[in-house]
């Protein structure tokens, strides 16, 4: 897991630009993440379309960040029938946290990786030290291969999803919500 501080990372794919393929191209159809909207000062947040879809419904989650009540409401519903909802005050949040992981999905005939998934989560640390996951970004990745690996086979041009940028923006307003750091 790699925790990334905001004051050195601008842009995820910016960071990775220069050590891709020798091309990268960003699509956002590449990414499952929630869908984000502010409705009346509250920012809400539901399941990806894609989620909802491949579960046949059986799963779906909202996230609500009310700064009126100051309070962050987390609903899930799994299998149609079992429901969870949770609250959390402003207060009880320590920080907000950022990591990332990824899982190689392709490999060269060196066995080096050339493709990767790529998920980025979002978490709020409470005082009591539970880490709450809000959302996790899921998206295609894209890995450092340079002209070796385009000579082994990887393609000039590789493309990445949008879900490090997308967590990130999600992350800076969350802090900026809360009042609170992002580590």
């Amino acid at each position: 897991m790699t925790s990334l501080e905001p004051e050195t990372v601008e842009s995820w794919d910016e960071a990775h630009s220069l050590t891709m393929s020798l091309t990268v191209r960003t699509l956002s159809l590449l990414s499952i993440k929630p869908y984000l909207w502010f409705d009346k000062g509250i920012h809400r947040s539901r399941s990806h379309m894609a989620v909802l879809v491949f579960s046949l419904g059986a799963y779906y989650k909202r996230v609500e960040i009310d700064p009126d009540r100051r309070r962050i409401s987390v609903k899930r519903s799994y299998c149609w029938i079992f429901q969870s909802a949770r609250e959390y005050a402003f207060d009880d949040v320590v920080r907000v946290a950022y990591d990332c992981d990824s899982i190689p999905t392709s490999f060269s005939i060196l066995g080096e990786s050339t493709d990767e998934l790529d998920m980025f989560r979002v978490s709020v640390e409470l005082k009591s030290r539970e880490l709450v996951r809000l959302w996790t970004f899921y998206g295609e990745g894209a890995v450092a291969t340079g002209w070796k690996g385009v000579l082994l086979g990887d393609a000039i041009t590789d493309v990445s999803g949008d879900q490090g940028d997308a967590s990130l923006g999600y992350a800076m307003v969350l802090c900026a919500m809360l009042g609170k750091t992002l580590t």
